[in-house]
């Protein structure tokens, strides 16, 4: 069964938080106001940015692409390397759109699951998922 998603489910970032497993249980994106510890203070300083440049995400921003969005992307965490790629898919496809195409490519063909970022396999019903 696939989880409800919303526009607060695309984060600041790029990231797409309906894949994130602690959504929706302990988190309803980081545009909501119900955050997990870590994404209610964005020690990358996305919010922060986000407030001084006047934008809600990174898409909006004259500066993008910057230093900011790229050391996030190379910081280790694998899901974080397509957030560069994501936020020029929004550019180009508008945030509703990418949103649609992000759940069509995470969602599992059998069960109809959201597929968790970085997994290889269907959380809940254990089927092969590649993206």
């Amino acid at each position: 069964m696939r989880r409800s998603v919303t526009r607060d489910t695309i984060a600041i970032c790029g990231l797409f938080c309906g894949i994130c497993p602690s959504y929706p249980e302990k988190c309803h994106g980081c545009m909501s106001d119900f955050l997990r510890p870590g994404c209610d203070v964005c020690h990358a300083g996305f919010r922060e940015c986000a407030k001084e440049h006047q934008v809600s995400r990174c898409c909006e921003c004259g500066d993008y692409p910057c230093a900011r969005l790229e050391a996030f992307r190379v910081d280790g965490k694998p899901h974080h390397l397509v957030v560069t790629e994501n936020v020029g898919k929004m550019k180009e496809l508008g945030l509703n759109l990418w949103l649609e195409e992000q759940i069509r490519e995470h969602t599992c063909s059998r069960c109809g699951a959201l597929v968790q970022w970085e997994r290889s396999v269907c959380q809940v019903c254990g089927c092969a998922f590649l993206l």
